[in-house]
């Protein structure tokens, strides 16, 4: 026998999944079948992208996380899920590694990856200098630099960071 009803049920706390639902009355009367199939949003994930810094010590780094899966909008740690905030940039970073998080609309936390940003190496200088061998005002005098560290090519200057050029070999000082 099939028979009507205008009751509803509740049920919750189900898995992801498809269910074929039936009602039967307190007479026995069921009703038709019907498929409802639940979906459960993907995991939440997050994918960090690192700028370094641009001097050593300088501090000015940059981590863009990008949240995926789960239900947007997403917030945004780099502090290991102990703080969120909306925005996936964080600038002025210093060099460390950070455990990274995205936690999406929902609540729903991805797990912790890393991002890590490197110090710049210092640069470092050395020279060579060849003295004035005759007399003044000879300007027979030479000075070589060499650098390494930082980011090359390098540029260099005999004028206390007035003027700059390619060479670090200085004649006719």
């Amino acid at each position: 026998r099939r028979c009507s009803s205008d009751l509803a049920s509740t049920v919750s706390s189900l898995a992801a999944g498809t269910y074929t639902l039936v009602v039967k009355d307190s007479k026995g009367c069921l009703s038709a079948s019907t498929s409802v199939t639940l979906t459960s949003p993907s995991a939440v994930t997050v994918s960090p992208t690192v700028t370094n810094e641009t001097c050593p010590g300088s501090g000015n780094a940059t981590i863009v996380l990008t949240g995926g899966g789960g239900t947007s909008p997403y917030t945004f740690s780099i502090t290991g899920g102990s703080t969120f905030q909306a925005a996936g940039t964080f600038s002025n970073v210093a060099a460390g590694t950070y455990q990274v998080q995205s936690k999406d609309a929902n609540g729903c936390v991805s797990a912790t990856g890393s991002a890590t940003v490197t110090a710049k190496t210092p640069i470092t200088v050395t020279n060579s200098k060849t003295n004035i061998s005759t007399c003044s005002p000879a300007n027979d005098g030479a000075v070589t630099l060499s650098a390494s560290g930082g980011t090359g090519p390098f540029t260099y200057s005999l004028d206390n960071g007035v003027t700059f050029g390619a060479s670090g070999t200085f004649t006719g000082i």
